[in-house]
């Protein structure tokens, strides 16, 4: 007898032949068998009938590109500013900035930073984050922290600055580039500081409760910022992200090999890179990706690539040597190139499998076609992206047509060249820079300002599905619903398959099922998280 049977609704496997089904059945947390008709006698064959009421199931969601422990601080201890009302972006003038910051700065006790994030800066008339002298005016004495959208670049207070260990002498407190990437482990140690124990707890209780509710049962999770081995976000991780009820998968971001190897001995494969300490350029937003063009409105601004071809080269050889899976962060087309000539010195060496550790480039934004077929059909790797952000900045930040010239606008993630080739495009949401409902990508895809290069819905659900349990070397395991496969799936109140594709981001999911099981809001004990931890054997990440 089964332990369940799941019917009255179409049932998408999202398999190679995207084979539909009307009953699946599950024992042991596994599809054991799928049913092209509902089974006349179906109440003799399951322990509990699931019965669908004429919804769709598809396999259960994993967002491949995730800053875990940043996203919880930050929604507990940050606010948003840039927000859509009206159908437009607000505030849109630094007078409405200073209004929304000093409105949140009295709810913060004067001794804890203002730590202000999602600041979209081409929403905003003067193009610009605001200054040392203005936080300073509007929050006299406080240390206030504003964050970009993108995440590559900021600005300070005086004491704000001053707390980094930065000089505010003759500076105007806006970070970006290397100055503001390599400063990150020095914000982290703020936020770090400002946030007990227990709030970071309801932070995570938060993410995982809102996975749920979007679908997610499963995270890549791109952390760290520190190479001193006193990384919290790694630490928590490691040691309690294989007790939570979702599958979490590390990639730690930093580069210290002695750290990554520790790190990797609570790893089912081992795995570096990310943002932070492995990324290539910045983003365009903030005017830092790295391109050969220079942007439309700074003729003299190319943009940084922060490795030398030699430095990222040997750093790429020596964990690709060691087994580790790489992935990097570049956006504009000169750090592409850098990436791929370091993986092209390391992989085409083996002729038999090119890539077999499976290394991906993150984001891979405004590539050319030759670096397209490079990264693609000579070097098999692996790309991350986030098609909802091009997607919302054509319909509200405008950045990329403000910034880039035409031909660089156009190179915008390739996703159909991509998929034909035969890639593997993961979809993520690189939280906390976009909120983690999987319909906004997949909204992206389809609808993706580039329209000649937009995706299907079969192959937009595979990047969230098929796609991210490959990535991890688990495509046996989970991620379609074969038999066989774990029963990770949702229930939807729509049919995606049916529905109009300009109402894609309108999906919600009404249930999500790991290994079978209904998951409920889900609410952390952390002693005996502790216990579990230290007596299992099985928490892996």
């Amino acid at each position: 007898m089964f332990d369940k049977l799941i019917l009255g609704g179409n049932i998408y496997t999202l398999d190679e032949q995207n084979n539909i089904y009307k009953a699946l059945a599950i024992k042991k947390g596994k599809v054991v068998k799928l049913y092209e008709k509902e089974p006349l006698n179906y109440f003799s064959l399951a322990k509990k009938i699931i019965d669908l009421e004429g919804n769709i199931v598809i396999p259960a969601f994993t967002d491949a590109h995730f800053h875990f422990m940043s996203t919880a601080a930050l929604r507990k201890i940050g606010f948003f500013i840039s927000e859509i009302k009206n159908g437009r972006l607000e505030p849109s003038d630094i007078k409405g900035v200073e209004e929304k910051i000093r409105k949140f700065a009295r709810k913060v006790p004067y001794s804890k930073p203002i730590i202000c994030y999602n600041y979209i800066i081409p929403s905003i008339k003067e193009d610009r984050l605001p200054t040392r002298s203005e936080l300073d005016e509007w929050c006299p004495g406080r240390r206030v922290i504003v964050l970009s959208m993108d995440g590559h670049s900021s600005s300070y207070s005086t004491k704000a600055l001053r707390s980094m260990g930065i000089s505010p002498e003759g500076h105007n407190g806006i970070l970006r580039g290397e100055e503001h990437e390599f400063n990150m482990d020095k914000l982290n140690k703020i936020v770090k500081a400002s946030i007990s124990i227990n709030l970071l707890i309801k932070g995570v209780e938060e993410v995982l409760n809102d996975a749920i509710t979007h679908g997610i049962v499963g995270f890549h999770c791109l952390d760290g910022f520190s190479e001193n081995k006193k990384d919290e976000a790694l630490f928590f991780l490691t040691n309690f992200g294989g007790t939570f009820p979702l599958y979490i998968r590390l990639y730690p971001q930093v580069r210290n090999l002695e750290y990554v190897q520790k790190i990797s001995k609570k790893m089912i494969y081992k795995r570096v890179g990310g943002c932070g300490n492995w990324e290539m350029d910045g983003s365009v937003g903030s005017q830092t990706a790295a391109f050969f063009e220079s942007y439309k409105t700074e003729p003299n601004n190319f943009g940084k690539c922060y490795f030398e071809q030699n430095e990222i080269n040997e750093l790429v050889k020596k964990y690709n040597d060691l087994g580790y899976q790489i992935c990097s962060h570049a956006i504009g087309t000169r750090a592409i190139e850098r990436i791929l000539k370091a993986y092209e010195y390391v992989l085409l060496k083996n002729n038999n499998n090119i890539n077999p550790l499976r290394h991906r480039i993150e984001h891979f934004e405004f590539p050319t076609i030759d670096q397209v077929e490079r990264a693609i059909s000579k070097l098999k790797l692996i790309v991350s992206a986030q098609p909802g952000y091009a997607w919302m900045d054509e319909n509200f930040q405008k950045a990329y047509r403000k910034y880039l010239k035409e031909e660089q606008f156009q190179r915008q993630i390739p996703l159909k060249t991509i998929t034909k080739l035969g890639g593997i495009i993961l979809g993520s949401s690189d939280s906390p820079v976009q909120h983690l409902n999987p319909f906004i990508q997949i909204h992206g895809m389809i609808n993706f300002p580039i329209s000649n290069e937009s995706l299907n819905i079969y192959q937009a659900l595979r990047t969230y599905t098929f796609n991210a349990a490959y990535a991890t070397f688990e495509e046996k395991i989970r991620g379609t619903l074969e038999i066989g496969r774990n029963a990770d799936f949702i229930i939807l109140n729509q049919n995606p398959f049916k529905l109009n594709k300009k109402r894609i981001i309108e999906l919600k999911v009404i249930k999500t099922y790991l290994k079978g099981k209904l998951l409920k809001k889900i609410k952390l004990n952390i002693p005996r998280i502790l216990i579990k931890y230290l007596f299992s054997r099985k928490n892996k990440i």
